[in-house]
């Protein structure tokens, strides 16, 4: 994949993830931009305090096919140390090579729409699923220990049913979006997702076992992410 654009054009954006109120130990942040070709680049970084991990999603998106590497290092005890994903969605079908501490896998395909993990996808995602069952293919990072499921590719089907208006303050900046209960996949029960006009997740709350998981983009510099403006696969 070519370098990211050293002009100012490029976009950067972080999400804070707060548990029960309280700072979670992730830190994820994005940037994107337009590549050689009319392609647009998305990368974005994930830190996580527990395990201590870093997950790496590297997107070239052209009309028609998407080429991503997923890249996972972890360091706490028990955890796969390196692993990595080469993934191409095109027409509904994702192809997936996995590589778990210098193991590789044989490809394997899914049917589905490719969701690569990180938030800045998000929001694609829960619009896709509005109008009714949309399938949605995404790597497995549930539990980092088990080599023989991390980072294969698990299909679902996802639905979003609008609830209404919300605004998010984004960097001091009251943002309007649409709230939705997305369901299906790691969300059996549904969550609520916010969404601006142009596709990009705006805050996301789930309860779950550990407690309520509130997920907001806190932060965008440089011109202001447009999804559904990037090439579809």
């Amino acid at each position: 994949m070519p370098d990211m654009p050293t002009d100012p054009e490029r976009t950067r954006g972080r999400y804070r993830y707060l548990l029960d109120g309280d700072p979670a130990g992730v830190d994820e942040r994005f940037m994107v931009g337009e590549v050689a070709g009319g392609a647009v680049r998305v990368r974005s970084t994930r830190v996580s305090a527990t395990p201590v991990s870093r997950l790496e999603v590297d997107a070239r998106l052209t009309p028609g096919r998407w080429d991503v590497l997923v890249r996972w290092t972890g360091s706490a005890p028990g955890v796969i140390r390196e692993a990595t994903a080469t993934i191409a969605a095109s027409g509904g079908t994702v192809a997936t090579t996995r590589t778990i501490d210098g193991e590789r896998s044989d490809e394997t395909t899914t049917a589905g729409s490719l969701y690569p993990l990180v938030r800045a996808f998000t929001g694609l995602q829960v619009l896709a699923s509005v109008a009714g069952p949309h399938g949605v293919v995404v790597p497995d990072v549930a539990d980092p220990s088990d080599g023989r499921r991390f980072l294969v590719p698990v299909p679902s089907e996802r639905s979003a049913v609008l609830l209404g208006e919300r605004t998010v303050v984004v960097d001091g900046v009251e943002r309007a979006g649409s709230a939705y209960h997305w369901v299906g996949g790691a969300y059996p029960d549904g969550a609520e997702f916010v969404v601006d006009p142009g596709g990009l997740l705006l805050e996301y709350v789930v309860d779950q076992t550990a407690g309520r998981w509130r997920v907001c983009l806190a932060e965008v510099t440089g011109p202001w992410p447009v999804p559904l403006d990037w090439p579809a696969a």
